[in-house]
């Protein structure tokens, strides 16, 4: 494989021209420079289907192809740290020699994983709330504090929690205050036998908080408590906020088959959000091919299928949405791209009649194909919206094998 362009990466922003233009790759060297935020390379250097190590000066960057041959890059110096059962890689992703930049540098979660999210000192992980010191040199000191909730919403939390990880998502902060209110709304839930989002007073378990918590959160009814993180996950509506970059901070209830997240009235981690982002990530893999139905239907036409969405994010916090909006989803059959029909929603007018009433202020952006998809397939994605200064927003990825709603192997390492 010819490297003749690296797209945008993560990390590109910190390369400036003062960084030099002299590459290298393996024992040929050749020359490039930054444009729009991309890396271009003359001539061109055969970069084998694993990857390869590109050398500038004293900085490496890892580089390999994604699905659609675009060379994606990356820095190459990280740290391993296992700990509690865990295994994280912190990134240098400043190239200033250090890997515990707040904000700045990376964290992978897993040994081989596809995506990194930003560095915190303080971060939710499984086990509890770490808070990491580093110390002399590349060490690192890490403590840690129980998360004071239930253990059924505690797992709730690390299920949602993992597969936000292994997307390059910040794993997703617990509020105690508000998760005992959570908690008493899914024993709300749980003593009634009914879904809902309010309280009456005079039915068992009501209370002013679990109601106020009902009315913030998402609610659904589940079997295991991670379970609830898949069904809503993958859902247009529900599943909007569970895979925003932004859901740095939530609360969790769960009792026996009801289950609470919140939503509304939490505050999130500011971070740095220079980019729009899609869900699934490039390059993805075992995306499911569809997705459960929901209520409010998001469809323009509920006759059509449920192919899975795909979600678009524009700004930090905030839906942003693009005043004009295309997309085009095609599906690699053979050796040709198939253009498949999508509902394009960015504002109310398409979105569904029935989600008007509760998303007309706060539209979520998504594509959503008419049919399921076809498993075991690579899908393209090519967006033009207004502010994009005409560049497209182009990225891939590839259905799982056709097992449903919870077709997620949430692992997305790398090979």
């Amino acid at each position: 494989m010819t490297l003749q362009h690296i797209v945008q990466s993560p990390y590109l922003g910190r390369l400036t021209a003062a960084d030099g233009t002299s590459f290298k790759l393996g024992s040929r060297s050749f020359t490039g420079k930054l444009k729009k935020g991309a890396l271009h390379l003359s001539p061109g250097g055969e970069v084998p289907p694993g990857g390869a190590t590109l050398a500038f000066g004293d900085r490496h960057l890892a580089v390999y192809p994604d699905a659609l041959g675009r060379m994606q890059c990356f820095p190459a110096d990280a740290l391993k740290a296992e700990f509690d059962g865990l295994t994280l890689l912190f990134v240098d992703a400043d190239f200033n020699g250090k890997h515990f930049d707040e904000g700045a540098d990376y964290v992978i979660f897993g040994e081989n994983g596809r995506y990194a999210f930003p560095y915190y000192a303080v971060m939710p992980l499984p086990g509890g709330l770490y808070t990491f010191a580093p110390d002399k040199g590349r060490s690192l000191k890490f403590t840690r504090q129980e998360v004071d909730v239930p253990g059924q919403a505690r797992r709730l939390q690390e299920g949602l929690n993992r597969i936000r990880m292994d997307f390059g998502l910040f794993p997703t902060a617990c509020d105690p205050v508000y998760s005992r209110n959570c908690q008493k709304h899914a024993e709300y839930l749980r003593q009634n036998g009914k879904l809902t989002h309010d309280e009456v007073a005079g039915n068992p378990g009501y209370s002013k908080e679990g109601h106020d918590a009902g009315m913030s959160s998402l609610v659904t009814v589940m079997q295991e408590p991670a379970g609830i993180a898949f069904s809503l996950f993958d859902t247009p509506l529900h599943g909007f906020d569970l895979r925003a970059p932004w859901f740095t901070q939530s609360a969790f209830g769960a009792g026996e088959g009801y289950g609470v997240i919140r939503v509304v009235g939490v505050k999130p981690r500011a971070m740095t959000f220079v980019a729009p982002a899609v869900f699934p990530p490039n390059n993805a893999v075992n995306v499911p091919t569809g997705w459960a139905r929901e209520t409010p239907d998001p469809r323009l036409d509920p006759a059509k299928g449920s192919g899975y969405p795909i979600t678009l994010y524009f700004r930090w916090c905030e839906l942003g949405n693009p005043a004009t909006m295309t997309a085009r989803l095609e599906a690699l059959e053979g050796e040709r791209w198939t253009e498949l029909p999508c509902q394009v929603t960015f504002n109310a007018a398409t979105l569904s009649q029935a989600a008007r009433s509760v998303y007309s202020k706060a539209c979520p952006v998504f594509v959503l194909p008419h049919a399921s998809l076809a498993a075991d397939t690579l899908h393209r994605l090519t967006v033009v919206y207004s502010g994009g200064k005409g560049e497209p927003l182009v990225s891939c990825f590839t259905t799982g094998s056709n097992r449903g709603q919870h077709a997620w192997d949430t692992t997305q390492a790398g090979k």
